[in-house]
């Protein structure tokens, strides 16, 4: 699968991966970077959004914050 990583490139995994124990998910991810066109909006770590089930869970929404946030995500994926 290829595509471009923008502010308008949402994609992810609905469901949990349910593979035996003899199997497990291989990913590559290979990025190529490019000096930006102008008036691009920027941005420091990856956006996150919620399922439907986790749209008002407060735990989800700060979890979500924390790790859009430079300062406060390498301790937000150590939890």
């Amino acid at each position: 699968m290829l595509f471009d990583t923008t502010m308008q490139s949402w994609h992810g995994i609905v469901s949990p991966i349910d593979c035996p124990d003899t199997e497990y998910r291989k990913s590559l991810a290979t990025y190529y970077l490019t000096i930006p066109e102008e008036n691009v909006d920027s941005r420091e770590k990856a956006l996150f959004t919620t399922t439907a089930e986790q749209a008002n869970d407060p735990e989800i929404q700060a979890l979500i914050k924390d790790r859009a946030n430079a300062k406060t995500a390498a301790e937000t994926y150590k939890k």
